[in-house]
């Protein structure tokens, strides 16, 4: 699983993450300093007491997927890669081939469409077809995914103080809009940086899509 392979092997660290992480201070460190929560098992979001390295690691995600494979490291980089896959990439799969089932039921979306925003991450690898069809495994669910651009969060950039002015209007221009049209509507937002534009901008709470799977099993 891509998000201890770093950590376990010295070769892979250097090949997959050198120069952008320290491997002899991740290898020395090897504990699992990942938050309480299920963060251990959340690779695409940082929780608040996740410690340094489980950050690196999730960051590793990706660098492995993308640049490396694009970069010619090797067949031992691009098997990596193809292996480096999203929640809703990996539930959709395993579904498509019949490896398990889930038995879903329908959940309350308050009387509106559930609204879905992708994270750039998402929408660069193209796992918003996943999101989709994982989304369609629930009963007699109205969702509509939202025709947005960055939510102007891009990680870190819109927390900084010179940025903040600009990430919110970006998050103007398509994503607030849409939401406060559905003003009561639930919202899925996977990124947690984009969780946490939404709550700045409309003073809701988005959720995980992998929530909404639990909230479903019946």
């Amino acid at each position: 699983y891509w998000l201890w392979i770093a950590k376990r092997s010295s070769f892979w660290c250097r090949v997959l993450a050198w120069p952008f992480v320290p491997c002899r201070e991740l290898l020395e460190n090897p504990g699992n300093d990942c938050g309480s929560g299920g963060s251990e098992f959340d690779p695409d979001n940082i929780h608040i007491d996740d410690g340094e390295n489980c950050i690196r690691r999730k960051n590793f995600h990706a660098a492995i997927r993308d640049d490396y494979k694009f970069l010619g490291m090797g067949q031992a980089a691009s098997k990596v890669a193809d292996r480096a896959i999203l929640f809703e990439e990996f539930v959709a799969r395993e579904v498509a081939a019949k490896r398990f089932e889930l038995k879903l039921k329908p959940v309350d979306t308050h009387q509106q469409p559930l609204m879905i925003h992708g994270h750039c991450h998402q929408k660069a690898v193209g796992a918003m077809k996943s999101m989709r069809k994982v989304l369609k495994l629930i009963p007699e669910l109205d969702f509509k995914i939202i025709d947005s651009s960055c939510c102007g969060m891009a990680g870190s950039f819109g927390i900084e103080q010179e940025h903040a002015e600009m990430a919110m209007q970006m998050a103007e221009l398509s994503l607030l809009p849409a939401l406060r049209e559905h003003n009561t509507s639930r919202i899925v937002a996977n990124g947690f940086s984009c969780q946490h534009q939404i709550k700045e901008g409309v003073n809701r709470s988005a959720v995980h899509v992998a929530t909404i799977l639990r909230e479903a099993l019946a």
